[in-house]
């Protein structure tokens, strides 16, 4: 019962989480949609098929750079932006020593160039 109102409150705000506190309205697919709550619903009977293939596109990101975006994420949600703002550069510097991240911007101007849709990198971890 406890703990997730304060989760509502961070992606919508404190106005819809204290409507659907003080309401007890369950959260549809829609609206939770409109509102942000959720960044994506999937049918019961898809979980199944849907879960590997999430779990595939995620592997196939930029996994090195998780690491360093987690922390001004964490900042951002216990103080603000500001405060995200100041989390030290020095947290993103061994990125650029990597591979994906010296490959990453050229293939991006290529795809650019091209008028191709930015669908995505190989990243390889390294």
């Amino acid at each position: 019962m406890l703990g997730g109102i304060h989760r509502v409150a961070e992606r919508t705000g404190q106005t819809l989480a204290m409507e659907s506190a003080l309401t007890s309205n369950a959260s549809l697919r829609g609206p939770c949609l409109e509102r942000a709550e959720i960044n994506r619903a999937v049918a019961d009977n898809k979980v199944v098929d849907e879960a590997p293939q999430s779990a595939r596109r995620l592997a196939r990101g930029p996994t090195r750079a998780r690491v360093v975006d987690k922390a001004p994420l964490r900042t951002w949600s216990a103080g603000g932006v500001n405060a995200a703002g100041d989390t030290p550069p020095e947290l993103e510097l061994p990125l650029f020593e990597i591979e994906d991240v010296r490959s990453a911007p050229p293939a991006a101007v290529e795809i650019f160039k091209a008028g191709l849709p930015r669908t995505g990198f190989a990243f390889k971890g390294r």
